[in-house]
């Protein structure tokens, strides 16, 4: 995921290093290029009616298994022994692998491969060979309901760092809930561009006025790519110091 992130970031910057210094559209008329960058609004409309399709097929399987669980219907939820959703795709990628094991250092991350839920057998391997979960064995059963995600991985969780402000791992624990500020801070620009912030300083200039004391320089919101700079920041430096924090 890290290595993901840091490409689409490094694709990004250097898109952007070219649209700036090296694209000139007087001599790139009616290239792909050219024809991508002029048909750039409708392009994004589609983007955006596909994120919103997957999204809400993607809630609405959450919003399907919560009420099943809540009305004692075990038997129609999406799950291994219920109605199961088998992801194929990464079916082939894993059988290779499957097929072709390694031997395991002390303490190495295992992995093997199922039709539904891979996450339950991810561990580390002790000196005896014994694998001990990272989820708890249970990522199968809690993650497919919202409150299964609450509850398992969100409530259960905190608990350590609410439980390390009286030890000496106080440090660890302030500078994660700091840094994961800083982290979440960073998707309001990253998902609006400077739509939050842009509200955030209206307000403030309208508030001024309105008891008028508004200083003689009025000032302006970010520009949405200043915005999205601003968030990639925050999101690359704060998702960093949250991992540090957290190991």
């Amino acid at each position: 995921m890290w290595i993901d992130g840091f490409l689409i970031v490094g694709v990004a910057a250097h898109a952007a290093i070219f649209m700036v210094r090296d694209y000139d559209p007087t001599t790139r008329y009616n290239d792909v290029l050219d024809r991508v960058l002029r048909h750039r609004d409708a392009i994004m409309s589609h983007f955006n009616w596909a994120c919103i399709f997957l999204g809400l097929h993607s809630f609405g399987l959450y919003i399907h298994n919560d009420t099943m669980s809540a009305l004692g219907h075990p038997q129609d939820m999406f799950s291994d022994t219920a109605i199961q959703l088998q992801p194929i795709f990464a079916q082939w990628i894993q059988n290779p692998h499957a097929l072709a094991p390694g031997a395991m250092a002390p303490g190495e991350t295992a992995s093997t491969s199922l039709t539904w839920g891979v996450s339950d057998v991810w561990g580390s391997v002790s000196d005896q060979g014994v694998v001990t979960h990272i989820t708890g064995g249970k990522f199968a059963q809690s993650s497919i309901t919202i409150n299964g995600w609450l509850h398992d991985f969100l409530w259960a969780q905190a608990s350590q760092v609410i439980q390390s402000y009286g030890s000496s791992l106080s440090a660890y624990g302030l500078f994660f809930l700091g840094t994961h500020f800083v982290w979440a801070f960073s998707l309001m620009f990253l998902f609006s561009g400077c739509g939050y912030w842009q509200e955030l300083i209206e307000s403030i200039i309208w508030a001024h006025n309105k008891f008028k004391v508004a200083p003689a320089n009025q000032p302006r919101a970010l520009s949405i790519i200043q915005g999205h700079v601003v968030g990639v920041t925050h999101y690359l430096l704060g998702g960093i110091a949250i991992t540090l924090a957290f190991f």
